[in-house]
């Protein structure tokens, strides 16, 4: 069980309240991510539309399928809530920022925006030109098309706004409540969506990336293999961290950290002064972009049909790695402190998902038992209960016969010493169930069942049987050897 203290400077002032209401002289947490992961089936899909986007709204699973279906459901318990039909079959490139979706029909005659917190379709627009989604929000859709941006408005009332990129590339917008950044290889476009105008800023270094918005800061990664960071009011640099290879996917932010992982297969934890606080190996190929948690930093690397996501604890500086045994579709969720992924099979050449599953942290009360294989009637058996990732646990333990009925029962509330001794009385098969509540409201159910014989009557019948069979009164077995001998 893996558990780390609170820092000391916290502590030391902390110290006197905790007293007042624990016994205990210090407080416990679990981290985020330890040793102790696993990967389990929260939700199945029965249908065979295919699946093409998860998403996290307000504590629902908004799933988009092939068939234009939009669904909420409830991360909790997994009841569907929500249901919308759109009119048409919908192309597999979806883009979500926010609230806010963006569809294209299969033949690529309309475009839609979609407000998935309102579950309302916003507008629809008769769209045929060829292009790609890089921004939206609820008062327009920003669409690339060859060296245009053309900024749709979701209010009919306005023209779009559209700008001329040249021969530069283009990269994903980001937002700012109504302003979006939308970032070129040159230039850096402000667009205040409310007054339907826009400015547009220089990049002192040329861009080669997805930007970072962080308060009046901009990150991003440059042509010359380094990260910069930028503050357009003023049109400065405020520092550039050099890097061994170039970064093409945006940095992200955790814990007042930069964290950006370029191509040679490392991460980099850069602080908010330009300075390097710590760096590590991937040891293999990034799948996705990095999944920014509480805590840590999530990466799933190659190969694509049992990946391994490895995480990255910037607080402890500790690594840890959990291998998949399916594929993956699309990009996790990050919920609560999990990472949630729809799970996918392979049919031939083709993929299939198949559920959405959760990765993270095991909570669970191992049960050992002692004497670990023969149990006798009339002889003490000591069960050893051991929490995984628990906070100070209470634990409510039963033990049921073949009809279920409840023949024990005991509380412990001392992890520490969470043992019993049970002496059966008959042989039989029992169930172990271990009811378990832990201080940060996590309640769980653990059960085992075990086997009990009577030993001493098996060995007497065993004993007849062999005297029997070699008509002798007397029986005695050597010591030393592995034959019998006859008297």
């Amino acid at each position: 069980m893996t558990y780390y203290r609170i820092r000391k400077t916290f502590f030391l002032i902390i110290f006197p309240l905790v007293f007042l209401f624990s016994c205990t002289h210090h407080i416990q947490v679990i981290p985020e991510v330890t040793q102790d992961l696993t990967s389990d089936e929260i939700y199945t899909f029965s249908d065979n539309a295919p699946i093409f986007k998860l998403l996290e709204n307000e504590s629902h699973f908004v799933i988009i399928n092939g068939r234009g279906t939009i669904s909420k459901v409830d991360i909790s318990n997994g009841e569907l809530k929500f249901i919308f039909q759109l009119k048409f079959a919908i192309h597999p490139d979806i883009y979500s920022q926010g609230d806010m979706l963006v569809l294209r029909d299969r033949p690529g005659k309309n475009l839609v925006a979609f407000n998935i917190k309102e579950m309302v379709v916003v507008r629809s627009l008769e769209y045929s030109d060829p292009g790609t989604c890089i921004g939206v929000n609820q008062n327009c859709i920003v669409w690339r098309a060859d060296n245009k941006v053309i900024v749709h408005p979701l209010s009919p009332d306005k023209t779009n706004i559209e700008i001329d990129a040249g021969k530069t590339s283009v990269f994903a917008c980001r937002m700012a409540g109504d302003t979006i950044y939308l970032p070129t290889t040159d230039t850096l476009y402000i667009i205040d969506s409310t007054k339907w105008e826009y400015t547009k800023k220089n990049f002192p270094i040329p861009c080669n990336s997805g930007i970072l918005l962080d308060n009046r800061f901009v990150y991003y990664g440059t042509k010359n293999r380094s990260i910069v960071k930028f503050e357009p009011g003023k049109n400065k640099v405020q520092w550039k961290f050099p890097l061994t290879k170039n970064l093409s996917e945006a940095p992200i932010k955790i814990s007042n950290h930069i964290v950006c992982t370029p191509e040679d297969q490392n991460i980099f934890f850069i602080s908010p002064s330009g300075t390097l606080d710590w760096w590590q190996k991937l040891g293999s190929t990034r799948l996705l972009p990095p999944i920014a948690m509480k805590n840590d930093v999530a990466i799933f690397l190659f190969p694509n049909e049992s990946p391994q996501v490895k995480y990255f604890n910037i607080k402890d500086r500790q690594t840890y790695s959990y291998k998949l045994k399916y594929l993956i579709h699309g990009a996790p969720v990050y919920f609560g402190r999990d990472l949630f992924i729809l799970k996918g099979i392979k049919e031939g050449k083709q993929k299939k998902v198949t559920g959405i599953t959760k990765i993270g942290n095991r909570y669970e009360v191992d049960i050992k038992t002692d004497p670990k294989r023969l149990l006798s009637t009339g002889k003490s058996i000591k069960f050893i209960l051991k929490p995984v990732n628990l906070i100070e646990p209470v634990f409510d333990v039963n033990i049921l016969n073949s009809k279920k009925e409840n023949i024990f029962n005991k509380k412990i509330i001392d992890a520490e010493k969470a043992q019993f001794n049970w002496i059966p009385e008959r042989e039989g098969q029992y169930e172990l169930t271990v009811d378990t509540k832990g201080e940060s409201g996590k309640e769980i159910k653990s059960t085992q069942t075990f086997s009990v014989l009577d030993i001493d009557n098996m060995l007497l019948d065993y004993y007849l049987q062999l005297q029997q069979d070699c008509d002798a009164d007397i029986f005695e077995l050597k010591k030393k050897g592995n034959h019998a001998k006859n008297h």
